[in-house]
């Protein structure tokens, strides 16, 4: 959606010596109002979905705040109510009036142009997606023993859907090891004792029940992990030998739908290709 400043409208209009003040002028004053009012509300909507865009961009590489996709996520649902409202407004003035604005015509088109039915609807079509990913969006909090074996987390999860994990605390899997984190002991990558025989010894690893992934994943460097089977999602240390086991993992586990955050990521693609014509 593009902007115009209303300054071209008021300088072609001193100019042209429409005064707004003239008995049987054209109605300046109110399509300057008008065009004033949208032009406000068109930024306040695009400064909100560029700042929500943000916001889920920084989903895809560090913590994702739920609380702020979802507050996010309600403003642009009313910025773009608001566009519509002022959107509507102008087409409806314009078609009474735009005749009689024939010294300001090219401003009147470009207005009519930008507040076109067409537009509103991207608006609203992006509101309404952002809003869609922001209600699936959920965070839950859990520990994890090292000590103990596959723990559910009481999180239902569908394939494609994106966790990140945010764990405190650490465990060590004999009194032989030091404390190790998340990550476990990197250097121990092979041990008979490993549930997964490709993550380190003492890694968080994920994995969704009876999924044929029985063994787990570890997450990735960003503590990320992507989810292929729907069911109960479940944690544990990378240890199969956990009888001598010590410490917990406090977990933070925030899902987002995979399938609706790439959606949204087009659409602010798209948004942000038009905005550049």
């Amino acid at each position: 959606m593009k902007f115009r400043n209303v300054i071209f409208a008021l300088v072609a209009i001193t100019f042209l010596g429409a005064s707004p003040a003239r008995a049987n002028e054209p109605p300046y004053p109110e399509f300057i109002q008008l065009m004033h009012n949208f032009e406000e509300t068109s930024t306040a909507f695009m400064l909100n979905a560029v700042s929500s865009a943000a916001l889920v961009g920084q989903a895809l590489t560090v913590e994702p705040d739920v609380a702020k996709i979802k507050s996010a996520a309600a403003t642009v649902s009313e910025k773009a109510e608001s566009l519509e409202k002022a959107s509507t407004e102008v087409q409806t003035f314009l078609t009474k009036n735009k005749s009689s604005l024939r010294s300001v015509k090219g401003v009147a088109d470009k207005i009519e142009a930008d507040s076109a039915p067409d537009n509103v609807t991207k608006a609203k079509e992006l509101a309404s997606s952002l809003a869609a990913f922001a209600e699936t969006a959920t965070e839950q909090q859990f520990t994890v023993y090292a000590n103990e074996g596959w723990a559910n987390s009481g999180i239902t999860v569908s394939p494609g859907d994106i966790i990140w994990v945010n764990a405190n605390g650490g465990w060590t899997v004999s009194n032989a090891y030091g404390l190790a984190d998340w990550k476990g002991y990197i250097c121990q990558s092979s041990n008979i004792y490993n549930v997964n025989k490709n993550a380190p010894l003492g890694a968080l690893l994920y994995r969704v029940r009876g999924s044929a992934k029985s063994d787990g994943y570890p997450l990735d460097e960003n503590k990320r992990g992507q989810i292929d089977a729907s069911g109960r999602l479940e944690f544990i240390i990378n240890d199969s030998d956990r009888r001598n086991n010590q410490g917990q993992l406090d977990l933070k586990v925030v899902v987002l739908n995979g399938e609706k955050l790439k959606g949204l990521v087009q659409l602010f693609q798209n948004t942000k290709g038009e905005n550049k014509e």
